[in-house]
């Protein structure tokens, strides 16, 4: 069963306007079917998932494009980046003969660690690059194909009310949003968790880290998992990890180019300041979230202590794919002030300020933003949401709507 994905209006429209397109993301998010589900006729499919392609891809790239001509899509590109420069070759070669080099060439791949690097060297003004993550609850549960393609805080069109119960949602959170997971009932999400951490540190972490330190990052990885929704003390868990502060600055950049976690900065006037203060971190999965803390139970989860963190998490990421999902950036920041008070997230468009609350309560409380209430900051606000487990959109006052969790998209 095939369910539509949102990025995909921007996927084609890229491809008539750049000679190629780059769709990266976790793994098991969905690349290749999407890809593949939506390719024009005629193009051309090869993934270096085959040894033998990858062996000619790595080895002999002329021979492999002779092969393999375009328009081509090649899935985990990664494994062979020194096809990029060749690309380049015959996007420019097809320019100087004043053909159409419009989509090519269609990429998919997990980010690496110099995958990146050489996309932006070799390709460079001829790239369209997007984000995959698994699905969001709106892709999974709607068969809407035409949803106007805005990310959330500007779309004016939202959806009134929402029918998903908070017990619902917590099997949902739990049971994670890689697309096999979801659609295949029949996979314990545990054991696939399970193999899907292990695949990823022994196939994208070992070689950044060392066999050595692989069960010290399995340590880390689980800590830093109870550390969810919150500020994170990078000091404090390497006193408790027992590495040095800046491998866990090296271990948190390895995590956010594999798409594995979010890192959310405080929102500051001064850009400089957005990189020193504490940041929070959010992970991409909570199916993997949950495996790492060990919530096997939604009924359980929802009655413990970290009900909220998973809840915010969750939210979180969901706002995020509204943006990736519709190829734009998500230009997220939490705000926080000298005495601790704190809005968990602000949404900034040029010059306007989204502020939103997340909290599982059906009965927010009239203080919800007391943070910015009365200041200079809330006259730059726009909009306050607070997303909560109401059933439908309430208005809460004149620039404050309540807003159910599970009607984000």
């Amino acid at each position: 069963m095939y369910i539509h994905r949102l990025i995909t209006n921007s996927i084609l429209k890229a491809s008539k306007s750049f000679p190629a397109i780059l769709v990266t993301g976790p793994r098991q998010s969905g690349k290749t079917t999407l890809l593949r589900k939506i390719s024009p006729p005629g193009m051309n499919f090869v993934t270096l998932d085959d040894l033998i392609i990858r062996n000619l891809a790595q080895d002999d790239p002329k021979l492999f494009f002779q092969r393999f001509q375009p328009p081509l899509f090649i899935d985990e590109i990664q494994y062979a980046p020194n096809l990029l420069p060749y690309i380049k070759l015959l996007i420019d070669e097809r320019a100087t003969r004043l053909k159409p080099a419009h989509g090519l060439f269609w990429l998919s791949g997990s980010q690496n660690f110099t995958l990146m690097d050489n996309v932006s060297e070799s390709l460079a003004g001829r790239v369209a690059i997007m984000n995959l993550l698994g699905f969001s609850l709106f892709e999974y549960i709607s068969k809407d194909e035409t949803v106007e393609c805005k990310p959330f805080f500007s779309n004016k069109k939202k959806p009134q009310s929402s029918n998903v119960h908070i017990k619902e949602l917590f099997k949902y959170i739990l049971r994670g949003t890689c697309p096999k997971v979801l659609v295949d009932k029949k996979i314990d999400p545990v054991q696939f968790y399970s193999s899907y951490f292990q695949t990823y540190v022994e196939r994208d972490i070992r070689g950044e880290i060392g066999a050595k330190s692989l069960r010290v990052f399995e340590t880390f990885m689980r800590l830093l998992a109870a550390r969810s929704a919150q500020l994170l003390n990078m000091a404090s868990l390497a006193v408790e990890v027992g590495v040095s502060l800046n491998t866990v600055k090296s271990w948190l950049s390895l995590l956010e180019k594999t798409f594995q976690i979010f890192i959310l900065k405080p929102y500051h006037t001064n850009m400089n300041k957005r990189e020193v203060k504490t940041p929070k971190i959010y992970f991409m999965d909570t199916g993997l979230l949950a495996y790492l803390t060990q919530w096997r139970d939604p009924v359980t989860a929802l009655s413990g202590p970290m009900a909220g963190a998973l809840f915010e998490n969750w939210v979180v990421v969901e706002l995020i794919k509204s943006y990736w999902h519709r190829a734009q950036e998500a230009p997220f920041y939490f705000y926080r002030t000298r005495d601790g008070l704190e809005v968990d997230l602000f949404c900034v468009e040029a010059d306007k300020i989204f502020a939103a609350e997340i909290k599982m309560s059906t009965t927010p409380k009239t203080n919800i933003f007391r943070a910015i209430q009365d200041s200079k900051i809330d006259k730059t606000i726009k909009e306050r949401w607070l997303f909560s487990q109401v059933e439908s959109s309430i208005p809460f006052d004149t620039k404050t709507v309540v807003f159910p969790a599970s009607g984000i998209f």
